[in-house]
C-alpha cells in the first residue's frame, strides 16, 4: 500500500461499516461546534536527547457531529501549541505544535444496563506533530506524521434527562508514519511551506503496533440540548513510536476543555 492510496482506503473502510437497520428510522441531529482547552504536554524526543520537555498552553478545535440513538459520526479538527522546556533551559526558543484531523463512527451495540450503552466503531485520523528546539542543535526541527486506522469503543451513561457521561477510547492498529532519520545530518536551510510539508512526509512507512502505539481516551460530561458549555471533557493522548530508521519518541498530552455548539 502506497501513501497516496492509504487515505482514500481509510475513507472507504469507514464508510463500509454496516449501518443498523433501526438507524434509518432514528431522528438525526447535526451540530457544529468549537472546543477550547488547556493542554499539558510531556515529550521525550530521543532523536534530539533523552530529556523530558514539558509545557502547558491552550488548544482549539472545530467539530461536526451527526448522531441518532443508534449511530453517531464525529469529524474533528484539533490544533495544539506548547512552549516546551527542560530543567536545563527556559524553553523560550522551543515549542511543540500538533494538528489532528479525524473521523470517528460509532454504533450502539447493546445496553449493558438500563442507563449504560456500549458503542463500537472505527476512527480514521491524520496526526502531525512538529517540535522545534532552537537552543539544542543545528537541525532544530523534529516531527511525527501519522495516517492511521483504529477500532473505537465508547461507554455512555445517561441516567439523567438531557445529561450524558461518556468514556471513549481508540488505538490505531495500522498507520503510515513519517519520522526523521537518525543520525540527523541536515540543517534548516529552507523554511518555505512546500519544503516543510515535504519534510513532514519523508520516509512515510507502513507500520503497526510493534513500532507505533497511540491511545486516545476522552471522559466527557455532555448536555446535548445546550449551546454554551455543551460538553466538559478530559482527554488523554499518549503516543510512542520507535521505528528502525529513527529514534524513539514518547509524548503524553492531557487536555481539559469545554465545547460550544453553533
Amino acid at each position: 500500500m502506497t501513501p497516496r492510496h492509504f487515505v482514500p482506503c481509510t475513507a472507504l473502510l469507514l464508510a463500509a461499516l454496516p449501518l443498523a437497520a433501526t438507524a434509518q428510522r432514528d431522528s438525526v441531529a447535526v451540530d457544529w461546534g468549537m472546543e477550547l482547552g488547556l493542554s499539558s504536554l510531556q515529550l521525550r524526543e530521543a532523536a534530539l536527547n533523552p530529556l523530558r520537555h514539558r509545557g502547558t498552553f491552550g488548544s482549539i478545535g472545530l467539530l461536526r457531529e451527526r448522531s441518532s440513538s443508534s449511530v453517531s459520526g464525529r469529524l474533528a479538527l484539533e490544533a495544539t501549541f506548547n512552549p516546551v522546556a527542560t530543567r536545563y533551559e527556559t524553553g523560550k526558543n522551543s515549542f511543540a505544535a500538533g494538528l489532528r484531523l479525524g473521523y470517528r463512527r460509532l454504533y450502539r451495540i447493546r445496553d449493558l444496563a438500563p442507563d449504560l450503552a456500549l458503542h463500537l466503531g472505527g476512527t480514521g485520523e491524520t496526526y502531525i506533530h512538529f517540535a522545534y528546539f532552537g537552543d539544542w542543535d543545528d537541525s532544530h526541527g523534529y516531527w511525527l506524521t501519522a495516517y492511521s486506522l483504529a477500532p473505537s469503543v465508547a461507554l455512555r451513561f445517561g441516567r439523567w434527562t438531557g445529561r450524558v457521561i461518556s468514556l471513549e477510547a481508540s488505538m490505531p492498529v495500522v498507520a503510515m508514519v513519517s519520522r526523521p532519520e537518525t543520525p540527523i545530518l541536515y540543517k534548516v536551510d529552507n523554511n518555505t511551506f512546500g519544503a516543510v510539508a515535504a519534510k513532514l512526509h519523508e520516509n512515510l512507512s507502513l507500520t503497526s503496533l510493534g513500532e507505533h502505539m497511540a491511545v486516545d481516551a476522552t471522559l466527557s460530561y455532555t448536555r446535548p440540548s445546550s449551546h454554551l458549555a455543551r460538553s466538559v471533557y478530559w482527554r488523554i493522548f499518549w503516543l510512542r513510536n520507535d521505528m528502525d530508521h529513527s529514534a524513539a519518541i514518547v509524548s503524553l498530552r492531557h487536555t481539559l476543555g469545554t465545547s460550544v455548539a453553533f
